[in-house]
């Protein structure tokens, strides 16, 4: 769900597009993945049936340790900056 905001897609004549935010599921209400934050994840959460508590934990330490990880991971620096702005900004709320 994070890194797919940072495609850089083209379109057939090699034009740039914007990649498609919209979610194939609502997650906690939210339609586009821009959208969702910790609240959206532990709401949706819920409605499974998964206590609030469990989720809350679940969800924090897997944004904590995307985060940490980020560092680390080889690989295209503009794509992890997105995939970072995105997971603070889940993480915010």
């Amino acid at each position: 769900m994070l890194s797919t905001i940072a495609l850089e897609l083209t379109d057939s004549t090699g034009q740039p597009m914007r990649a498609d935010t919209h979610l194939g599921q609502r997650i906690g209400g939210q339609v586009d993945v821009r959208d969702v934050t910790a609240a959206n994840l532990i709401d949706e959460a819920a409605t499974w049936g998964i206590r609030r508590r469990a989720a809350s934990a679940v969800v924090t330490e897997t944004l904590e340790q995307v985060l940490a990880a980020i560092p680390s991971i080889p690989g295209d620096a503009r794509v992890l900056a997105v995939i970072r702005e995105q997971a603070d900004r889940i993480r915010r709320g």
